[in-house]
Parts: C-alpha cells; sequence; structure tokens
C-alpha cells in the first residue's frame, strides 16, 4: 500500500541522498510530496519536484513551525526534515513518523 511521505526541501531532498531516497520511494509507489517554509524561489521547488516526477500540486509552501499541519492534513506517514524543531512539533501533535535526513 502506498504510503504519504513528505520531504522538506532545502537541506533535505535537495541532497544527493534525499533526492535518491525521494526516487527510491516513489519508484516503490510512495506518494511524496514537498514542504518547504520559503517565501520566494519557489520555482526552484517546481522545477526540482518535476524532474522528480513529483507533481506541482504536491509541493507546499508553509509557515515556519507549521509544517505539522500539512503532516496531519494528508495524513502523512513520516515528515523527513533537517529541522529539529519542526521534527518535534510533528511528534507532539500527530501520530506521524518524524525523521532527520541522517536516518535515510
Amino acid at each position: 500500500m502506498a504510503k504519504v511521505i513528505i520531504f522538506d526541501f532545502d537541506g533535505t531532498a535537495k541532497t544527493r541522498k534525499g533526492a535518491e531516497t525521494v526516487d527510491r520511494w516513489l519508484a516503490g509507489g510512495d506518494i511524496i510530496h514537498i514542504v518547504t517554509a520559503r517565501t520566494r524561489g519557489m520555482e526552484e521547488v517546481y522545477e526540482w519536484a518535476e524532474s522528480h516526477g513529483i507533481l506541482k500540486s504536491r509541493v507546499h509552501q508553509v509557515n515556519r513551525g507549521e509544517k505539522w499541519k500539512l503532516v496531519q492534513r494528508l495524513g502523512a506517514e513520516k515528515l523527513i526534515d533537517n529541522n529539529p524543531d519542526e521534527l518535534e512539533l510533528v511528534r507532539k501533535n500527530t501520530n506521524a513518523l518524524a525523521w532527520s535526513p541522517e536516518r535515510l
């Protein structure tokens, strides 16, 4: 069964290991979403996502400290993020897994 997994962009999905993991999990049938707290420069995120086969509708811009709300809304199984504060909010407010990129 496909899992919904959310990757932070900068410092996570954009890294070599992050991109390899995104590609592997997509190939395995998982549904990958990309999230960022960027306030500008979104075109780079959209282009990266498209180059990895991720629909633009699965790229999300949220305010800092609110990624957990996206996790909850999408029913995601996990968030992978390099920001420990975001991970703690996911652990505190959802039942999802919260991984740092080192776990990939």
